[in-house]
């Protein structure tokens, strides 16, 4: 008896060691090398997962209007200028080699007439060749025009409506073809919508 445990201790090892060395084997034929495994990630996020569509705005003309849960917006007209008087009876210029791009707005509230009234607010963009342009700030607003640059906001009732512009400086050439004059909410019906001030 004596004998016999050493010869069990020594098999219980050799099998000990002879299936540690199968488990080693076994891995490193079966290890997947890290490139595969990408590549197998990237494939299966490529079938599983499908990119939202990009939002496309339709242009409008200027002079088309917009309505948006009972508030309608215009694009009138607009005007390429230079130097103006302000409503302190001074003369504001633009830049040198640029000129003033004044977009004329109108609002209307179109809701019935015992709705209550919208006040909205909203961000204005001009987009020249993929390039935004900032609304100007002058220290004296225009004789004549009502000056909508921080915002337009406003609170209309059912059947009123008022009318603001917005002014860009831009270079002294611009072409109109490649400016787009887009018109975001940011108080009241919710609403986004590109111009073009060409026709």
């Amino acid at each position: 008896m004596m004998n016999s445990w050493p010869e069990f201790q020594n098999k219980v090892i050799s099998l000990v060691l002879l299936a540690s060395g199968i488990v080693v084997i076994s891995c490193s034929l079966f290890t997947v090398s890290p490139t595969p495994f990408v590549e197998l990630t990237e494939m299966v996020f490529d079938i599983t997962q499908t990119p939202s569509p990009v939002p496309t705005v339709a242009y409008m003309q200027e002079s088309e209007t917009l309505i948006a849960d009972g508030l309608s917006i215009t694009v009138l007209e607009h005007k390429l200028e230079g130097c103006y008087t302000s409503k302190y009876n001074n003369e504001q210029c633009p830049s040198r080699g640029a000129a003033l791009l004044w977009v004329h707005i109108k609002r209307e509230n179109v809701r019935n007439s015992s709705d209550m009234p919208i006040y909205s607010c909203f961000w204005f963009q001009l987009l020249y060749r993929e390039n935004e342009l900032e609304t100007s700030y002058f220290h004296d607003n225009h004789a004549e025009r009502e000056n909508w640059n921080s915002g337009g906001c406003g609170q209309l009732y059912s059947g009123n409506s008022d009318e603001g512009w917005v002014s860009f400086e831009v270079p002294e050439g611009i072409e109109l073809v490649d400016a787009l004059f887009r018109i975001e909410s940011y108080q009241g019906p919710e609403l986004e919508q590109v111009w073009k001030l060409s026709k």
